[in-house]
């Protein structure tokens, strides 16, 4: 059973990374959409020293997913509030860095930022920019991701430049993992893993691990196709529970395991969030880290609960205590 640790400021030092491992994490996960390709090389340095070679590395790429982009100013959105949000950094709003999903915007659509955790209501086009009524209002945060909930924009498959840097980055440093956000057809993942093997390395790290995060219903409905072009998938229920609404995500979770017999599975999406203020689990996240595992799941992917929260010892500890646990039905 793998245990996936993402690395974030709780742990910011080979000290606390090596305690990672020492508590029985398997792999380091890498956001790239949150660092530069120095800050990229310097971090998988840093967790090489920690105990988790580059081998042990899953850099996760942007893929198809929409982003806010980077901005000096620091905003909090209120309900109620009607903002804008623009499609580049000149627009002088809080801006998305994909303008194609911008322009895919209509009146009523619903747009949901940082798992949901933002939720406006567009009601008025711009040429480049949109104004909408903030529904749920919080920090307006840079590299969040946005989505659009009730229908799927027509974008294009592309790989966005932070993404071809950061793989020729990796895989310079022996980064044999990667992670597609947003894989919701086939051919993005098929790109990534183009683009990956034609980045040359020494003749010892030509392996390549793609890995289709299923974070849209799209994706869903093209799990076949998907499995055919990727090695594993990773069941991401923060930006699939944003797609679909929280009180439909039970329903997405149980179609995806029903569908992916023969491509193994990890899990993520608040696996332990009380972890995240607490050193121990709820009884509920015991239950159902077990059932995940009795489902199938090969594996599951920690964020918050190593990247920011104060207890990423005691959260890697717990899941590998509960799956160990599980394992002995």
């Amino acid at each position: 059973m793998k245990i996936i640790a993402t690395v974030g400021p709780a742990c910011p030092d080979t000290q606390s990374i090596a305690a990672l491992k020492g508590a029985g994490a398997d792999q380091i996960r890498l956001n790239a959409s949150h660092l530069d390709e120095d800050s990229l090389a310097a971090v998988i340095h840093q967790v090489s020293k920690g105990g988790f070679p580059p081998a042990e590395v899953i850099v996760d790429l942007q893929g198809g997913k929409t982003r806010l982009g980077v901005s000096d100013r620091q905003l909090t959105w209120f309900a109620g509030e009607r903002v804008r949000l623009g499609g580049g950094p000149e627009s002088g709003w809080p801006w998305v860095d994909r303008p194609a999903f911008l322009h895919a915007l209509r009146p009523g659509d619903c747009v949901r930022i940082d798992d949901g955790r933002i939720e406006l209501r567009v009601e008025e086009l711009a040429t480049e920019s949109v104004r909408a009524l903030v529904l749920e209002g919080g920090a307006v945060l840079p590299r969040k991701g946005v989505t659009l909930a009730g229908r799927t924009p027509d974008l294009a498959v592309e790989l966005l430049p932070g993404d071809r840097a950061a793989i020729e980055v990796a895989r310079s440093l022996g980064v044999e993992s990667f992670a597609v956000s947003y894989a919701n057809v086939a051919a993005q993942v098929e790109l990534v893993r183009e683009v990956v093997k034609t980045v040359p390395v020494a003749a010892s790290r030509e392996s390549v691990e793609i890995i289709a995060k299923i974070e849209h219903p799209l994706a869903i409905e093209n799990l076949a196709q998907l499995a055919g072009a990727s090695d594993l998938f990773w069941l991401c229920r923060g930006d699939l529970g944003a797609e679909v609404g929280i009180e439909h995500l039970p329903r997405y979770q149980a179609q995806v395991f029903a569908a992916v017999a023969g491509t193994p599975l990890v899990v993520a999406g608040q696996v332990l969030h009380h972890l995240t203020k607490s050193p121990r689990p709820t009884r509920s996240e015991a239950c159902h880290v077990a059932e995940m595992v009795w489902r199938g799941a090969v594996g599951f992917v920690l964020s918050d609960e190593t990247a920011t929260g104060p207890h990423g010892v005691e959260a890697v500890t717990w899941l590998r205590r509960l799956v160990e646990a599980a394992s002995l039905r």
